[in-house]
């Protein structure tokens, strides 16, 4: 760890020898596992939404390509296919720790000596020269079936865990088995595997895509090769926007929704079919995003009101959306409808995630000072709110008194063009609630492992002022285990009296005493500490930080630290002392991410989350 003496905290007591697991992911309990011109501008500002708020966003994804290589598509089509795929590719940064990409085609069968997985090309020149050189078979088959089967099951078992794993299948025509087709799309969307279908000219069809793809938005249907490339950007945001909402953290989300008389019925209807198109890009559960609605007029209508308990699935909390009534009051009592949300509906928040609210009107309420006042207290009360306005009545003084800052007002000329903002409004609202903490995305059971006896009390120190610097960061925590292993056990601290009662055997404990046993310490690492009864989960990535000092023998604990390393357990070493090289051996590859170092304490602790989390 070098010049690690900094920043110590008082340890001992944490430490034990054997699995400091918590069931609740908790160490010890410390881990917290404007008028018509403004609407003008505003539509303008939505219609150009730059794709780089989208780009912004694509930081990593794992994109598995599945294409169609039969005979109905000529050579010259097929070429065309490959120059879309490159083209598309390249409007991401591949990389590493970036996007990746894979890719299979198929026909009669699948062509699985073209195929290629995630880590062969890890940069665009490669992955576009492995693209182009794609071999167009021309089965007189669509196995497109098939070809998902292979995905699923070879392309897709070394994808990341922690990042959205996407499948774009393209193809000209229906496969000859459509059962076998849809049997293993279903299988690919329930391992958590975004599916999206692009077909190609007039023998595909809709119904055939639809079984396919996750989602509607998901399909994209072009009239041949050569319209492909006017797709790519559509495609590339529909991909950003799948990778960001999977990046979304935590939150809790309240819809405030204008019921009164001026907003006509179908008006009425397609506002609530927008809300439940924002809700449906969410990752709604009970651990992951939450939302709860309440109308209002004359009176807020709480008999129609729904908590942030009642729907925590994405279908049934956009049925239950869609089903609120349209009361028709005779008043716009938008002041009385923040106040419930705030007391009513916050109330049953979580605590220490993000609190949202969305209110949405299209008139100026009775009592502009009491909306103004409520929507205070409830930003006071840490409630981020924001306030879209609808038509041509509604007071841009009073959209701005009601947003927490004025990115966060929202205007259209009608309730028809209030699709122009739904992305607008999940990416600010995504934005608001921040990523999504790396333990819930990639759960992991982490071990601290290093011979405390031997080090002494001041080594000791700095370990468990790093172990505590880690701990503290807001990625760890739900989804986070974490333990220790050290030598400071009852067995290990020396002998009673009487145990000994020659002069050559006490020099020997002495002796064993004087030597590190880092190397057996790891050995219980690999062999009993994730069992399930230490608080080991089989779902989890299991990872171990081993602290290493100058005089401990490398040569057995190299021999312990491989095999845990083919175990699966992910190695980070912390060296005191150490030169890097001695340590590169030691840690997983590449050392150069798996060997930690650092200025101080808390500088090596905030790398060691960071690459945990694969943020950069």
């Amino acid at each position: 760890m070098g010049g690690l003496a900094v920043f110590l905290l008082p340890l001992l007591a944490l430490i034990s020898c054997s699995s400091c697991f918590d069931k609740e992911g908790q160490f010890l309990g410390r881990l917290v596992d404007l008028q018509n011109s403004f609407i003008r501008q505003e539509s303008k500002r939505y219609e150009e939404f730059d794709n780089a708020v989208y780009k912004e966003s694509c930081q990593n994804g794992d994109i598995a390509l599945v294409i169609d290589s039969s005979s109905s598509i000529t050579m010259k089509d097929f070429q065309k296919g490959k120059e879309f795929l490159r083209d598309f590719a390249n409007l991401f940064s591949v990389g590493e720790d970036t996007v990746r990409f894979a890719a299979v085609t198929y026909g009669r069968g699948v062509y699985t000596e073209d195929a290629f997985g995630f880590e062969e090309y890890t940069n665009n020149e490669a992955l576009s020269r492995a693209l182009l050189g794609l071999t167009h078979h021309g089965g007189d088959w669509t196995g497109t079936g098939l070809g998902i089967r292979y995905m699923r099951e070879n392309l897709m078992s070394s994808a990341r865990t922690d990042v959205e794993r996407i499948a774009i299948v393209i193809t000209d025509g229906n496969s000859q088995e459509p059962e076998i087709t849809e049997q293993e799309a279903n299988l690919a969307k329930g391992e958590d595997i975004t599916m999206f279908a692009i077909g190609v000219g007039s023998k595909v069809s809709k119904d055939e895509l639809n079984r396919i793809a996750s989602k509607p938005e998901y399909i994209l249907m072009v009239d041949d090769y050569s319209s492909l490339n006017s797709f790519k950007q559509i495609l590339d945001n529909l991909i950003c926007k799948a990778i960001k909402i999977r990046q979304c953290g935590i939150g809790d989300i309240s819809l405030v929704i204008d019921s009164s008389s001026s907003i006509w019925s179908e008006d009425y209807k397609q506002g609530l079919e927008f809300l439940s198109d924002f809700s449906d890009t969410f990752k709604i559960g009970p651990k992951n995003i939450r939302m709860s609605a309440v109308s209002y007029a004359d009176v807020v209508y709480d008999e129609d009101a729904f908590e942030f308990d009642d729907y925590t699935t994405p279908e049934s909390l956009t049925a239950a959306i869609e089903a609120m009534p349209h009361r028709a009051g005779h008043r716009t009592e938008t002041g009385m409808a923040i106040k419930y949300m705030r007391e009513k509906q916050m109330s049953q928040a979580r605590p220490n995630v993000n609190r949202t609210a969305i209110v949405i009107t299209d008139g100026r309420s009775q009592e502009p000072e009491k909306t103004a006042q409520e929507a205070n207290k409830s930003k006071a009360s840490k409630i981020t709110m924001f306030a879209i306005g609808v038509g041509p009545d509604v007071s841009d003084e009073e959209l701005l008194s009601i947003a927490s800052k004025k990115d966060y007002v929202m205007r259209v000329e009608d309730y028809a063009s209030l699709k122009k903002i739904r992305d607008r409004l999940d990416f600010a609202v995504c934005d608001e609630i921040g990523d999504e903490p790396c333990g819930l995305s990639s759960p992991s059971d982490i071990y601290f492992v290093y011979d405390g006896e031997y080090f002494g009390s001041e080594v000791v120190q700095d370990i468990d002022a790093f172990i505590r610097s880690s701990i503290s960061q807001p990625d760890m925590g739900p989804g986070i285990q974490v333990g220790v292993i050290s030598g400071l056990c009852d067995g290990m601290r020396g002998s009673p009296l009487r145990q000994y009662t020659q002069l050559a055997d006490i020099k020997h404990s002495m002796d064993t005493h004087l030597q590190s046993d880092l190397s057996g310490l790891v050995r219980y690492l690999h062999t009993e500490a994730y069992t399930e009864d230490n608080g080991g989960r089989p779902f989890a990535k299991k990872v171990a930080v081993i602290f290493v000092d100058d005089k401990v023998s490398l040569v057995e604990l190299q021999r312990e630290a491989d095999i845990a390393k083919a175990q699966g357990i992910i190695v980070y070493v912390v060296g005191i002392g150490r030169q890097y090289n001695d340590l590169s051996e030691l840690s997983s590859p590449p050392p150069e991410k798996y060997v930690l170092t650092g200025r101080s304490v808390d500088d090596i602790a905030n790398t060691f989350v960071a690459r945990l989390c694969k943020k950069k």
